[in-house]
């Protein structure tokens, strides 16, 4: 659904047809010149470039659910999901490429601190790090194992926590 005037009224939007638009979408981030990014189930990657009027399907190297995405200071493009898999593009989205992670947890979550760092975080405790820009990852699996499904910054430091409920 969306909304041109802060909720006062919806309407249905469509952002792929045929098969691609049957997908569980995930999460939306914005990128360079306003550009729209949606990701979802199935390797599923959408992109507008006109302000969400339009969507293209953008073709990526990983046919697993794709959970999260955002648009890194040095405009580079990351995305991750299923199984550690986490895809990163230096040219604004044309080609992707897969990087190891160090884990086979799902992403569900990620950040860029103020100072540059990138932290994913997923189920069964996975917490990833970043310095280079997301071209290589450092893993540890913490002990208590708690899925993490949100990140936050304060103070400089990320703060992972998990939304629960029945």
């Amino acid at each position: 659904m969306e909304t041109r005037d802060g909720g006062r009224s919806w309407r249905e939007l469509s952002i792929s047809k045929g098969e691609q638009g049957d997908r569980h979408l995930y999460d939306i981030f914005v990128g360079a010149n306003s550009d729209i990014r949606v990701t979802a189930e199935a390797g599923g990657l959408f992109h507008s470039v006109d302000g969400g009027d339009t969507f293209t399907t953008v073709k990526l190297p990983y046919k697993g659910s794709i959970w999260g995405g955002l648009t890194l200071k040095n405009g580079s493009l990351i995305v991750w999901g299923m199984r550690g898999h986490v895809l990163l593009s230096v040219d604004q989205g044309s080609s992707w490429r897969d990087v190891q992670s160090g884990s086979e947890e799902a992403f569900t979550a990620g950040i860029q601190m103020p100072d540059g760092e990138l932290v994913l975080v997923g189920l069964g405790g996975v917490v990833s790090r970043s310095r280079d820009g997301g071209h290589t990852f450092s893993t540890q699996t913490q002990p208590e194992r708690q899925s993490y499904t949100a990140l936050v910054a304060t103070d400089g430091a990320p703060q992972s926590f998990t939304l629960t409920g029945l």
